[in-house]
Parts: structure tokens; sequence; C-alpha cells
């Protein structure tokens, strides 16, 4: 756990710089029909590691065709696929997760909206990545710009723009210690808002809400001047809680303590979360998306033809959710069959009644 918060440095630092080798590559492919069912393909490649029975974010059951293959690439030279006929994107959703693959830990979900427009019918499709930051107590917007945080997500931003690759390094330099310096900040004060709230458990009038709120800072200070790095001490819980004494000059903070005490089980909870975020930070995730008919609106950056395609990092759901939509047209041959024959009939009924004028 003391290693947690360094780790999650190095995420912040592989969304800007390329890795020199990877984990295991995910591919996942969804054909989306115009009755709104849809065929779910997922493939992963990776050593021989991955030949274990579940190594997919779902579990793969009977209902899944599976098959193995070999690849031409040295460092991953296994590949696994497995898909599967769904009748609607909801049954997507009720898959079950497989706890033991670290993706599984995103909440990923899927919708499909299909909306009448007479002679066109759109579907909207969107996959939907749950914001996975644990920590928001202090904005992150407190410490990078709006250009900082689309660099560090790996977004679309022209912050760097016509600067040469020193300045560029510096840059990226400067961000990740800002970006740190959150994550330091923003955990430190989950600490303090936890002790808070369940200081009258201490039972000791001297320390309350207001009395902790008022030490923050002299706790903080005693943990920089012992630990250069502050993420050494931040999720040892005991070990925060022996300064608190130390600063407070007075027992009963050992009652908060993990050995008595439950209260900071939530709190070390997202410090774990953290850790399997890191777990699959190197792995790479490819997805895209065929829709049927012509896409008309579309939020994803590679669109080729009726298909579209992105990378996912989990940078880019840290900070909030991240959203991929597509909506495409489907032409309903129907209605243009009966809007001329309707047609026609109208046009025979205006002649049939002119005619029948004439001749009286």
């Amino acid at each position: 756990m003391k290693t947690t918060l360094r780790n999650c440095s190095i995420i912040f630092l592989m969304t800007t710089i390329p890795m020199s080798c990877k984990n295991k590559v995910y591919v996942n492919n969804t054909e989306v029909f115009k009755d709104g069912s849809c065929y779910r393909t997922m493939s992963v490649t990776g050593d021989s590691s991955i030949l274990a029975a579940q190594v997919f974010p779902v579990l793969i059951d009977s209902s899944w065709k599976k098959n193995i293959s070999k690849t031409n690439d040295e460092r991953n030279p296994f590949q696994i696929k497995a898909s599967k006929q769904f009748n609607n994107v909801n049954e997507l959703n009720a898959e079950t997760p497989n706890d033991s693959v670290p993706l599984s830990k995103l909440k990923h979900s899927f919708n499909l909206e299909k909306k009448f427009r007479w002679f066109y019918t759109h579907l909207s499709y969107k996959e939907t990545y749950s914001k996975i930051n644990p920590f928001e107590l202090i904005p992150v917007s407190d410490y990078l710009s709006s250009d900082e945080l689309l660099l560090i997500t790996d977004e679309p931003t022209k912050y760097l723009a016509g600067r040469d690759s020193d300045e560029i390094e510096k840059i990226k330099d400067q961000i990740m210690s800002k970006a740190f310096a959150w994550a330091q900040v923003s955990i430190y004060e989950e600490f303090i808002h936890t002790l808070s709230e369940n200081a009258h458990l201490i039972g000791n009038p001297a320390i309350n809400y207001q009395s902790i709120k008022a030490k923050k800072d002299t706790i903080r200070n005693y943990i920089k001047f012992k630990e250069e790095d502050i993420s050494n001490v931040l999720f040892d819980v005991d070990s925060m809680l022996k300064i608190c004494s130390i600063c407070f000059n007075t027992k009963g903070f050992e009652q908060l303590d993990t050995t008595h005490s439950q209260v900071f089980n939530k709190y070390l909870e997202k410090g774990f979360k953290l850790g399997w975020l890191y777990r699959f930070a190197a792995d790479t995730v490819k997805n895209s998306v065929v829709m049927p008919g012509l896409i008309i609106n579309t939020n994803c950056k590679s669109l080729i033809g009726n298909k579209i395609q992105w990378e996912f990092t989990p940078m880019k759901c840290f900070f909030n959710d991240y959203e991929i939509i597509v909506t495409s047209r489907i032409i309903n041959r129907w209605a243009f069959v009966v809007g001329a024959v309707s047609l026609a009939l109208l046009i025979a009924g205006l002649v049939f009644g002119v005619v029948v004028r004439g001749r009286k």
C-alpha cells in the first residue's frame, strides 16, 4: 500500500510517454444490427499466462464461442478470442464481471437508443466508462488547467503545438509533478476528513472535528519533515494516527487504528482502487464499433466508413466519465414505398376529382 501513490504517478506518466513494452493487448469489437441486437467479439494477446481459464473482464461460459491461436509476435505469442450474439445491449450489461482481471473493476456500460423518423431510423450507441478517481475532496482544477487535463488524459489539445522536444519533455514533467501533488493533497484531505468525522469515538473533548481541521497543516508539515515523499505513509493509517498523537500531544488516536476500528476501511479501499488501476495501466485496450447504415454523428476521432475505433487508457476515465457516442441513420425503405403509394393515390384522387368535375 505504501507504493500505491507512487504507482499512481507512473500512470500519469504513461499517458504522455510511449512505453517500450506492453503487457496484454485487448481488442474488442461490437457490431450493432438494425433490430438492436449486437455481436460482441473480444480478444486478448499476450504470453503463455493468458492461457489460464479466465482472462477477459467478463466470465466466459458455454454461451461464448472461444478459440486459441498463435501469433507472430515474440512478446505476445498467443491470442484468445471469444464472441457472442446478444439480443440487445442490456444483455451485454448483464454479463458477469471476472474479478480476477483488473479491467473488470471498471464500470463499463452499453446503451442503445432507437428513434423513428418515418423515412429514417436513428440508432444512437454509447459506451460509458465511469469515473474511477476515488479521491474528490480537492478539485483537480486547483492544480491542472483544462489543457493540461486534456493532455494527461490523452485527449485532443493544441497545448504542445509549436514547441520543441526539450520543451515538451519539460512540460510533461511539470504536469506530472502537479498531478502527483494533487494526488497527495487529495488523499491527505480524505484522511483528515475521515479522522474528523470519527473524532467523537476517541472520547477526548479536546479532539474534535474543529480541532483536527485546525491542526491539519501541522500534521502534514510533520509528515513532510519526517518523510521526503509523504506517499510512503499516507496509507499507513496506524503510523498516521501516531503522528496525530504527537501533534496533539495526547493519546487516544490509537482507538481508531486498524486493529481496534474499521472507520478507515473505506479510505483504505479507495487506496486499493488506485492499486488495481496501476495493475492494468500498462495494458493496451483497443475498441471498435460497427454501426448499420450511415454514421451521421460521433465524438470518436477515428471513423472509417461505418466503423469507429479508439484506444482506451485508464486515465481517460480517471477524472470524469468517459463516453464514446455514435449515431447512424438507417433508411426505412418501406416508408418510402408507403409514401410513394400514398402520394400516387393522392394524385390519382385529385386527377379523378378534376375529371369528374369536368364531365359535369
